[in-house]
């Protein structure tokens, strides 16, 4: 059976929404059919910038943080800055998605939805305002990196933005089966001290085969796969934070920083003294506009 690799990286925002604010973004229309039942194989993301995806068709579920979520058609998924997220085939199915990148200066998610308690990650939108929300993506997917509609694209992305706040609200998250869900609770609360698969499988008594097994019909990827993009969401944030190389791989689970270093550049085809520099200059460019884009 031919496996399709969906392509993995970090996408860059094409059009900058208004100089004075350091906001940028990309935005683009997805339909993959996966009728005949062979799902793609893909990484967990980790993206430098907030993602916001809007559901249109398919039967999938979202992995974002450390739980995941059933989807209908309407629902916008918000990952944030370095936060690890997936999307899940349940079954073959034609899946059709709106998907934006915006770069946020702070901490990558707007005041407007940052300062609710009742914040979630997964947002129902329905009759007007899912059209509503729905029209705009696609005008700011038509606005490109066209900077003559810099004004309108900015109008776009708070509308966007103020519907979210409108219909945030109780969290739906999915029922794993009883042989899952203890594993994934387990994997998110420990991810640092886990040194290996093999630990997991002496904990929960499971052979190797049997927990590849698990996590590939409930997540379509492997465990250690899961284990490392854990470990490397967490390290971009250390990073970001300021944590030197070595203690970002010590606070990993990483038994020396050359190895961190290596899986590291692997993924994201830079080493983290470089991503942490680059981070380090977004935060001086951030500090320089001052004050991010204001939303009613």
């Amino acid at each position: 059976m031919e496996e399709r690799v969906m392509p993995y990286g970090e996408p860059v925002p094409t059009g900058t929404v208004e100089n004075t604010t350091g906001w940028g973004y990309s935005m683009s229309d997805c339909e993959c059919d996966f009728t005949d039942g062979k799902f793609p194989s893909q990484l967990p993301h980790i993206h430098d910038s907030l993602e916001l995806y809007f559901h249109l068709s398919g039967d999938v579920s979202f992995l974002v943080g450390d739980r995941v979520y059933p989807l209908q058609k309407g629902d916008v998924v918000l990952s944030r800055r370095h936060e690890l997220h997936l999307c899940v085939y349940n079954s073959p199915c034609v899946h059709r998605h709106l998907c934006g990148w915006v770069d946020i200066p702070g901490s990558g998610l707007p005041s407007v939805l940052s300062g609710r308690e009742d914040f979630f990650p997964v947002v129902h939108l329905r009759g007007e305002d899912e059209e509503r929300y729905l029209a705009c993506a696609k005008d700011l997917a038509r606005f490109g990196g066209d900077g003559g509609y810099a004004t309108e694209a900015l109008a776009c992305l708070t509308e966007m933005f103020v519907l979210l706040r409108k219909n945030t609200g109780k969290e739906r998250a999915e029922n794993y089966p009883d042989d899952f869900r203890p594993i994934l609770d387990y994997c998110n609360e420990r991810f640092c001290e886990i040194s290996g698969v093999e630990e997991i499988c002496s904990h929960f008594f499971v052979s190797r085969s049997s927990l590849d097994r698990i996590f590939r019909r409930n997540l379509r990827i492997g465990p250690k796969e899961y284990l490392v993009s854990r470990k490397m969401a967490y390290a971009k944030r250390l990073l970001t934070e300021g944590k030197t190389v070595e203690d970002t791989a010590f606070l990993c689970g990483f038994g020396d920083a050359s190895h961190f270093i290596a899986v590291f550049k692997k993924r994201f085809l830079v080493t983290p003294k470089t991503f942490q520099r680059r981070s380090g200059l977004l935060r001086e460019r951030e500090g320089e506009v001052g004050r991010p884009l204001p939303l009613p």
